[in-house]
């Protein structure tokens, strides 16, 4: 089994069970029924099942484990890790792609056909998402993540061909 961490169960919300977590991929989603472990590590983890539907949102999401009917339960899962069988999550997810596919990827300029920097951070902003690109010497460039600029992604060969669309350099930070 191929444990992918899904978020981090900050609080408890309300008096039935019910779990916020942090740094959830966003649209991801689990239907009910379906077995998630939590524990601080891949190594300490417990298998529990949804009661509804897990989906990740920007910000906060929600956990509803069949198991836990109170918030006295909840609380023993507080700062502790929700993972998930990795198969499971593309079973439910098609075109899912993970963080550790996108993270050190190179990123090619095909207008200058040289390669510009390397993915170093991911951001999951509400209208679409951000990739952080080390350029060397120059900085860091947020690169957005829209069919204007990125054209290809070959994962398997780590390597990312964007267009750079005017302006976008002099966002580099």
């Amino acid at each position: 089994m191929n444990l992918i961490k899904l978020g981090t169960i900050v609080n408890t919300k309300g008096i039935n069970g019910e779990m916020t977590l942090i740094n959830v991929p966003k649209n991801i989603l689990l239907p009910s029924k379906n077995a998630v472990f939590i524990g601080y590590s891949e190594k300490f983890i417990e298998k529990y099942f949804l009661s509804e539907d897990f989906i990740g949102q920007i910000g906060r999401s929600s956990l509803f484990l069949k198991e836990i009917k109170t918030k006295e339960d909840a609380l023993q899962f507080k700062e502790k890790g929700l993972f998930a069988d990795k198969e499971e999550i593309l079973k439910h997810n098609k075109n899912y792609i993970f963080k550790e596919e996108i993270l050190d990827c190179d990123v090619f300029d095909i207008d200058k056909n040289e390669i510009i920097g390397k993915i170093v951070e991911l951001w999951e902003m509400p209208a679409n998402n951000v990739w952080i690109v080390r350029m060397d010497n120059k900085g860091n460039l947020p690169l957005p993540v829209i069919d204007d600029v990125i054209k290809e992604c070959d994962f398997v060969n780590k390597i990312i061909r964007i267009k750079m669309l005017d302006g976008l350099e002099e966002l580099m930070v």
